[in-house]
């Protein structure tokens, strides 16, 4: 069943029919922090290219494992953060997938928008090293519209914290 699964959001996501799969899927999300909900200028969001394409995982945000399989975003607080990330992807009627999860140490800033992009070894492209990457400048662009929506759909949902025990 998970294979059914996985090749149905991979053929979608490669489709290019992302529309039609916000529609019948809800993006998993995590606010990694406690309280009030900030506003959208006050954290940073960690996502990927395609957040319906299933392609990374988020495992785990400073330390905290995360207990679902969470594909869409990461709001965070301003400041320095540790994400662990697997990778998952489909090539015929095989699935593929990152032995264990890669550590991404980096700085987040409020406001900024960021994607996480898988980099293989050219010579064994099996091992992996994500980078990421700041995309803030270009979110207006139509290279990310689609990204742009499911960001400012997001944010006009009621927002629980992680730790208050909903990541949806």
């Amino acid at each position: 069943m998970k294979k059914v699964l996985m090749a149905f959001f991979v053929l979608i996501s490669f489709s290019g029919c992302s529309t039609l799969l916000e529609s019948i899927l809800d993006l998993d999300y995590i606010r990694s922090y406690s309280g009030k909900p900030l506003s959208r200028e006050e954290v940073a969001i960690v996502t990927h290219k395609d957040p319906y394409s299933q392609e990374i995982f988020f495992k785990a945000v400073d330390g905290q494992k995360i207990k679902t399989t969470s594909t869409g975003f990461i709001e965070l607080l301003p400041g320095e953060h540790i994400i662990d990330v697997k990778w998952a992807n489909m090539y015929g009627d095989k699935i593929y997938t990152s032995k264990s999860a890669n550590s991404i140490n980096s700085q987040f800033k409020a406001g900024h928008t960021y994607i996480i992009v898988p980099n293989f070894d050219k010579q064994t492209k099996e091992a992996w090293n994500p980078s990421v990457i700041d995309i803030s400048s270009e979110i207006d662009s139509s290279e990310y519209k689609d990204l742009k929506k499911a960001i400012d759909n997001y944010f006009q949902r009621e927002r629980k914290a992680y730790s208050e025990g909903n990541n949806k």
